[in-house]
């Protein structure tokens, strides 16, 4: 399949995704909106998961996400205020963490394996960029070094 036509496919999943959610999107609606052949979808993904899996590959990571990676490999706050910022924007609006497809496949991952890796592969970016802000808090002293991170 062309990149293009792949890129078109994708683009429109993740919209209907986003709008609609998986229970309402499947090969067929993905097509119909586009009026190509099912077929064409199923170049994409056979399944509503597949699908899934290669929006949420595709994805860009939400902002607070987004930023606190960008500060654990290039500190430019100090690492405190990189927290309180996330949380602030957090607690103001879960989505700034989270988009909605993301957590859709968060709840299909277990039913799914190359959902659920593509899941872990995200979860463990994140995971990694907050153990660095953590070293990176320890560093200034802002936690004591006898608290364990795990």
């Amino acid at each position: 399949m062309k990149g293009a036509r792949r890129d078109v496919i994708l683009a429109t999943a993740a919209e209907l995704l986003a709008a609609d959610g998986i229970a309402r999107v499947g090969r067929r609606e993905i097509a119909d909106a586009l009026n190509v052949p099912v077929r064409a979808v199923n170049d994409v993904g056979r399944s509503r998961s597949d699908l899934l899996r290669s929006v949420v590959e595709t994805l860009p990571f939400p902002p607070v996400s987004e930023a606190l990676q960008q500060q654990a490999q290039q500190p430019s706050v100090p690492a405190m205020q990189a927290l309180l910022t996330a949380a602030r924007e957090v607690l103001g609006s879960p989505a700034a963490a989270w988009d909605t497809r993301e957590i859709q496949a968060l709840a299909l991952a277990r039913y799914d394996t190359a959902l659920g890796e593509t899941v872990q592969h995200r979860l463990d970016q994140r995971l990694n960029a907050l153990r660095e802000l953590v070293r990176q808090l320890r560093t200034s002293g802002a936690v004591d070094a006898t608290v364990d991170d795990e």
